[in-house]
């Protein structure tokens, strides 16, 4: 269904800024690369929570691993991640369809979701394919796969050029103050998370903290080339991002 020329009764995912998603996605130094990524497989928020579909902007392993080269902020360790059901970055509907009547929709889930075993009849370089397909492979749940099977249902993954829904949930960092001190360069970084109705521009619910990050030198860099990184301390929420089942309900 669609109100005001928004689809509703879903909402859109953005781990960064929402104008740095749409368009060509050029990630840049004041991003930070220990970004959520992506919603799929979905299942707690399409089957358990009841909404119609889900919106989210996925980064693509390529594209999260030049982030962390070029990000000013780096985590405690090296982003490792294995791209799921595409290598593509950009926004992805996620929605539950019936398996009967629309089995093809299907496929992508059941490839993505079916473990794949070791067989002697396949030969060394088939082994091999099968090994470097196995980084789209995911986990699901047991217990959330069931109740999606009891249901005859899976996710379909549609590709869209743009979030339809109204109501919008963004989690990104931005630099709030540089700081230039005595024992050196630091800076307040502002963690936001905020859900907006689109139709509008309403602020629905937002929670900000911050923490100061100090500056060190890579031994692997050169010298004019430093990170951000060093988690000092931090004030404001504490329960991590808004949850948007509180928020925006189905």
């Amino acid at each position: 269904p669609v109100d005001d020329g928004f689809a509703v009764g879903g909402y859109a995912y953005s781990p960064f800024q929402f104008e740095k998603t749409i368009g060509k996605f050029k990630p840049s130094s004041e991003m930070t690369a220990t970004v959520r990524v992506g919603c799929f497989p979905c299942i707690q928020e399409l089957l358990i929570d009841g909404y119609p579909y889900i919106e989210a902007f996925y980064v693509s392993s390529r594209d999260l691993q030049h982030l962390e080269k070029t990000s000013r902020f780096q985590g405690r360790s090296k982003v490792k991640w294995q791209d799921g059901f595409t290598t593509e970055t950009g926004w992805y509907r996620y929605h539950l369809v019936d398996r009967k009547t629309k089995p093809d929709l299907c496929r992508q889930y059941d490839f993505i979701v079916t473990p794949v075993g070791y067989d002697s009849t396949r030969s060394f370089a088939e082994e091999q394919s099968l090994h470097t397909a196995k980084g789209v492979r995911k986990n699901i749940e047991p217990w959330l796969q069931e109740r999606l099977d009891a249901q005859g249902k899976c996710v379909a993954i549609e590709k869209i050029a743009a979030p339809t829904s109204r109501y919008l949930v963004e989690n990104f960092s931005v630099v709030q103050q540089e700081i230039d001190g005595l024992f050196g360069e630091g800076l307040i970084l502002r963690q936001a998370s905020i859900i907006t109705d689109r139709s509008d521009g309403r602020i629905l619910a937002s929670q900000n903290s911050f923490s100061y990050r100090h500056s060190v030198y890579h031994s692997s860099q050169k010298f004019n080339s430093r990170r951000y990184y060093r988690y000092v301390s931090s004030c404001g929420a504490k329960f991590g991002f808004l949850n948007p089942r509180l928020i925006v309900r189905p």
